[in-house]
């Protein structure tokens, strides 16, 4: 290939030395925005997360469904810090990982009749890789990784038995962004992430149990300060 060009460019009269002071410019340019996201950085995020869907619905120690009960799916802000650090590999692409906390505002009631269901997410937070390529004074990236969210339950079964648990269930977490250079040390970020809480079965003390979810997809904002 390289054969190739030198013969279109001995055929065309272009000066090799011309060829590389066009090509120049870009690849410093390219370099030097990666450089900009590269290195240890803290920040802010905020956003609001779209519940998935939970109905609220449960079944008897036999396991024959009572029936559905309204929905507990919960949606709202939230808000939190990150921490990362960011690695330019190559030419133009940058590889990464970050850590996040965030504090939710989630909080959704079901009642039907004496029926009672309420489902809450506190707070939330992944640790993830970020994987992403440089274009013009941004970066595109991928990410991927692991969720701890904190969710708690409680209500009233239709057999009138009262449950209440909380707890802190693992979960995965992938999405992407554009995070845009502001200067050698600011950055900002538009970021979509869906958190997948798995599901489980919660049971009350009569034996009535109930299958929750809480997974839910969250848009948000993010300003981080590199070191």
């Amino acid at each position: 290939m390289i054969g190739t060009i030198g013969r279109a460019l001995r055929a065309t009269n272009i000066p090799v030395c011309f060829v590389g002071l066009a090509l120049m410019p870009v690849t410093a340019v390219q370099a030097e925005t990666a450089d900009r996201f590269t290195g240890t950085y803290v920040g802010a995020v905020v956003g609001y997360q779209f519940g998935d869907g939970d109905a609220a619905g449960y079944r008897a120690p036999s396991k024959a469904f009572l029936g559905t009960f309204g929905d507990i799916t919960a949606d709202a802000i939230n808000g939190g810090v990150q921490l990362g650090y960011t690695a330019a590999i190559g030419q133009g692409f940058v590889l990464g990982v970050e850590g996040d906390w965030l504090v939710s505002g989630a909080d959704e009631t079901a009642i039907v009749g004496t029926v009672k269901s309420h489902a809450d997410i506190e707070s939330f937070g992944t640790l993830r890789a970020r994987a992403g390529v440089v274009v013009g004074s941004a970066l595109v990236y991928a990410t991927a990784g692991l969720a701890l969210t904190n969710i708690g339950y409680s209500g009233v079964t239709p057999t009138g038995s009262v449950y209440s648990v909380s707890h802190i269930r693992p979960g995965l977490a992938a999405g992407g962004g554009v995070e845009w250079a502001l200067d050698a040390h600011w950055s900002a970020k538009l970021e979509g992430l869906h958190v997948a809480t798995g599901k489980q079965t919660i049971t009350a003390p009569d034996g009535v149990s109930t299958f929750e979810s809480q997974s839910f997809t969250t848009s948000r904002v993010g300003l981080n300060y590199k070191f």
